[in-house]
């Protein structure tokens, strides 16, 4: 099951097919238990950040953000979140699975530095059964630099720096994690120990081979199906077999597999995968009706520039992906796709400025979760929305009376930000943007958020473009919000 991935400090694109760098780094032993920072005091109706990396429906939503861990009741509507002093305060969540007795699991990740250079580092996994007020800590899993069992590793990973797990999963009451660069592991004791397992008979080498670099798993049956950087491997207690890229058809698109999905109402296995060193390999979704004998792939033309899907979840034959272009769905088990369109809180008028989903859960069929980097957006036919976003309300805040976030934002990468601003009755309103000498960059004055007329909170939504349409350069920008006779000023800042 396939809980990863791309928080946002998640970084595919500078990672990709890159060694691990082995620096001496590890962390500081700590108590595994923690005293303190359990639940979060914030109750508000809304995931406890924005950036929704992971969903999970278990008779509760549950939701990986870039703030931490919420949780959803859709029997009585109520919300419990973690925050991220629940896991040391600096960790980012990059996995996240529920075991059948209700046990949540979490991996995380930080930045940090080795030498002159920033890496990301796994920051370990954390637990909290249903009775515990406490999460307990499991440090990064690491080998030792020597005394390592030599008939199963050829090469210890003893640093947590650019280790990090992108998934975790809960087989036979066995915790399998897929790290960079750690591998594939399993411990069979609730992770006081852990053994490398690899897909492909070799022993242990995270340097020396990329099916040793682990991405994502999948619980089916008896199997465990592993995503690396080299293919994609399945494990049962009598066999091992490495599925690759192979020319000419049956097979899967792309040897690095980034997520792992199981329908259970079809039995087929339905992996993300993604071109790795091929040329020929391409970016897809690969699925196996019969455990691996046949393989088709799907969104191949939809997928042919280079972007990729992320997540994908089911409902009957009916298939969801979270991709980099919007969501994908079928109705028919994947004969056609359906790109689903704008959208549009049907109460608020609140919208999505860009198209990529990070994540998606089924409700028991009747109620469909998206997560993206703005929110979390729930429906019930695909044609009317609701979305949760978290913002601070002006009515909540004394000041200031204009804010811009996300800033800074980075408008190549699709991203865009919004001025927030209260409306205390109808007016016309407009914003200038201007570069740090003061010149006027653009006017806004047409993009007022949905219901446009209402009092309340409203936004105008800049893309980092100037009048030309051109992407502006990096720097400080500031904005001035002209609401009937009054203005107000504000910054924004531009990262590409």
């Amino acid at each position: 099951m396939k809980r990863i991935l791309l928080i946002t400090f998640l970084l595919f694109s500078t990672i990709y097919l890159n060694a691990q760098i082995p620096y001496s780094f590890s962390l500081k032993s700590e108590n595994t238990s923690l005293k303190k920072g359990m639940l979060s005091d914030d109750t508000k109706p809304v995931p406890i950040g924005n950036g929704i990396s992971d969903l999970l429906f278990r008779e509760k939503l549950y939701m990986g953000t870039s703030r931490g861990i919420s949780v959803f009741n859709p029997d009585d509507e109520s919300w419990i979140h973690y925050d991220k002093n629940s896991f040391k305060g600096r960790n980012g969540i990059t996995a996240l699975n529920v075991d059948d007795d209700g046990t949540i699991w979490v991996a995380t990740g930080f930045d940090t530095t080795a030498g002159d250079d920033e890496l990301d580092a796994g920051g370990g996994l954390f637990f909290k059964r249903p009775a515990d007020d406490n999460w307990t800590w499991i440090p990064q899993p690491v080998d030792p630099r020597e005394g390592y069992d030599s008939t199963i590793i050829s090469k210890p990973t003893t640093t947590n720096i650019q280790n990090v797990t992108y998934d975790l999963e809960i087989h036979n009451d066995e915790i399998w994690i897929a790290s960079w660069g750690g591998g594939i592991r399993k411990s069979e004791d609730y992770g006081q120990t852990w053994i490398p397992v690899t897909p492909d008979g070799r022993k242990y080498d995270v340097l020396g081979y990329e099916s040793h670099r682990g991405f994502s798993l999948l619980s089916e049956n008896e199997n465990i199906w592993v995503g690396t950087a080299g293919g994609l491997g399945k494990i049962n207690a009598t066999d091992t077999i490495l599925y690759t890229f192979q020319e000419g058809g049956n097979a899967i698109s792309g040897n690095w597999i980034i997520g792992l999905y199981h329908q259970e109402s079809t039995g087929w296995v339905w992996a993300v995968t993604l071109r790795a060193l091929e040329s020929a390999e391409f970016n897809s979704i690969s699925a196996t009706p019969d455990g691996g004998e046949t393989w088709y792939n799907f969104l191949v033309d939809e997928l042919d520039d280079g972007t990729f899907a992320r997540y994908i979840d089911f409902a009957g034959d009916s298939i969801f992906v979270a991709s980099e272009k919007g969501m994908y769905f079928s109705p028919d088990q994947g004969e056609s796709w359906n790109l689903l369109g704008y959208m549009i809180d049907e109460n608020s008028g609140d919208r999505l400025l860009n198209k990529t989903f990070y994540s998606c859960a089924v409700e028991d069929g009747n109620r469909f979760w998206f997560g993206s980097s703005q929110g979390l957006i729930a429906t019930t036919d695909l044609l009317n929305y609701k979305i949760y976003r978290r913002y601070v309300k002006h009515t909540d805040r004394s000041k200031p009376y204009t804010f811009a976030y996300p800033s800074p934002f980075s408008p190549r990468r699709e991203q865009k930000t919004r001025i927030q601003f209260y409306l205390e009755q109808n007016s016309f309103i407009k914003a200038g943007i201007y570069n740090f000498a003061m010149e006027k960059v653009v006017e806004l004055s047409e993009n007022v958020s949905g219901v446009s007329a209402e009092t309340g909170d409203r936004f105008l939504v800049w893309d980092g473009k100037d009048a030309s349409n051109h992407y502006v350069a990096n720097g400080v920008y500031f904005y001035k919000l002209k609401i009937g006779s009054k203005t107000w000023w504000g910054k924004i800042v531009v990262v590409n």
